[in-house]
């Protein structure tokens, strides 16, 4: 796993007039935190990236499903949170603390639920006074979004890791239509509003995609190109939700992969299905991934063949400019 690009300071914008004035979490309506208030009821919002580390950040009731949607929003939009042992990685939440550093101590927004600390290794808390080491790899978009959220981001006087709930309790369900409603508009931006993908698009909405794909169960190697794997991934797909299997993903199939995943009840027993009617219900599947192996192993050949051929090539040249060299030689020598 590779370590995360990094982003400049002047590359953000800055903060939104509604958040630009912090305030302390008390003063907004939500818990005192630290040293003797914690949040009444506090929630892990859990989250699943596509290959299936799961990671559960604790916050105030009242802001779960905000930032279930901001986090899943931002790693369908192609930002990767990652584990504390990975490179760039932790992620950081509920904390019953006070400021690190303050003098005399202050409670940390952390202690009332309200504060994250996203891919902590890879944002390292600089401040200001430090200006040339500013370090974030937190993409300028994903600022945006959770900031039209109302969270404001510690990017913006040196803690690129936080961000931290500015808004009251009540403002939330505002904050949430918010939010997707920046959401749709950056993803309009960063993948030029296409409706449809199918079989030879390439780019990050095919990364976000295959992210979707793997969410749902249907795995497939995230690499950002729509090839035969992804389209019999994508028709299997379509097949398990009652869409036309065509490999094409048009506004239906993509409404059903931008659903959340459906995850089974806890005890309840595994669904028996009944024995299909046709008995080669799925062959049209079975065959285009067949096909699919063939054309690989006929295009590996080809391109084995063409690799041999000037292979080959390159060493009659080099034979037939061995053989002049030797003749000449042996002119020179009086041997022939």
């Amino acid at each position: 796993m590779n370590r995360l690009p990094t982003f400049p300071r002047s590359a953000y914008l800055p903060p939104p007039a509604a958040i630009r004035r912090r305030t302390t979490a008390a003063a907004r309506g939500w818990a005192k935190g630290w040293p003797n208030d914690p949040p009444a009821k506090l929630v892990a919002v859990e989250v699943t990236r596509a290959d299936g580390r799961v990671f559960r950040p604790r916050v105030d009731e009242r802001l779960a499903n905000l930032v279930g949607f901001l986090m899943s929003g931002t790693m369908l939009l192609g930002y990767e949170f990652r584990g504390a042992k990975e490179p760039d990685g932790g992620v950081g939440s509920y904390d019953f603390r006070p400021i690190k550093g303050s003098n005399p101590p202050k409670p940390s927004n952390h202690s009332s639920g309200t504060a994250l600390d996203l891919n902590t290794k890879g944002n390292p808390m600089l401040y200001l006074n430090r200006p040339d080491a500013f370090r974030s790899t937190q993409p300028p978009w994903m600022v945006e979004l959770w900031a039209a959220a109302g969270f404001y981001w510690g990017g913006w006087y040196g803690d690129a890791m936080h961000f931290e709930m500015m808004l009251r309790p009540e403002d939330v369900p505002n904050a949430m239509a918010a939010a997707k409603t920046k959401y749709a508009e950056i993803r309009l931006r960063l993948f030029g509003g296409r409706t449809v993908l199918e079989r030879g698009a390439k780019g990050d909405e095919v990364r976000a995609l295959q992210l979707r794909l793997n969410a749902h169960g249907f795995p497939v190697d995230v690499v950002g190109r729509f090839g035969p794997a992804t389209e019999a991934a994508v028709k299997a797909f379509q097949a398990a939700h009652g869409l036309q299997a065509d490999g094409v993903v048009g506004p239906e199939t993509r409404a059903a992969l931008d659903a959340e995943p459906a995850e089974p009840s806890p005890g309840d027993p595994p669904p028996v299905e009944p024995p299909p009617v046709n008995p080669c219900a799925d062959c049209g599947t079975k065959l285009d991934l067949a096909n699919a192996e063939i054309e690989r192993h006929r295009v590996v050949r080809q391109a084995t063949r063409q690799a041999f051929a000037e292979l080959e090539a390159d060493l009659q040249i080099e034979d037939n400019a061995s053989m002049q060299r030797t003749i000449a030689m042996a002119v020179v020598k009086g041997t022939l």
